[in-house]
């Protein structure tokens, strides 16, 4: 008997900031919720040079502790690379719940879309 895991397909980006204000990022499918993805990025990605391995992997579907153990998908070209945003709420994907910035003072914080609250992600547990 086969037993399939599911994950919750709770979208995500996964941002930095950048010294022109602009944010690198990538789009996390599954487990985008503080207690999975941002629990992550606590526990796991906590310097830059990390943080940017795992950006320049292009779009997930599931993090992991590393980048190198992270799932990516890429169904098309533009999947292969990060996206550059003007501000934190943009990007091409839809849907999104979370979303997960390391700052230029090397603080992760979470934007909620539902909600509209920009918080301290190391605050939310």
């Amino acid at each position: 008997m086969k037993i399939l895991v599911k994950k919750m397909s709770t979208r995500s980006y996964i941002l930095i900031e950048n010294t022109d204000g602009t944010f690198s990022g990538v789009y996390c499918h599954f487990d985008g919720y503080p207690k999975g993805v941002g629990a992550t990025l606590l526990g796991s990605y906590r310097t830059e040079a990390k943080i940017r391995d795992l950006i320049a992997l292009g779009t997930l579907s599931l993090l992991s502790s590393s980048p190198e153990t992270s799932v990516v998908h890429h169904s098309d070209e533009k999947d292969r690379a990060p996206e550059i945003l003007q501000s934190i709420t943009s990007g091409r994907y839809a849907g999104i719940q979370y979303r997960y910035v390391f700052t230029r003072d090397g603080r992760w914080m979470v934007y909620d879309d539902y909600q509209e609250t920009y918080e301290c992600l190391a605050g939310t547990f």
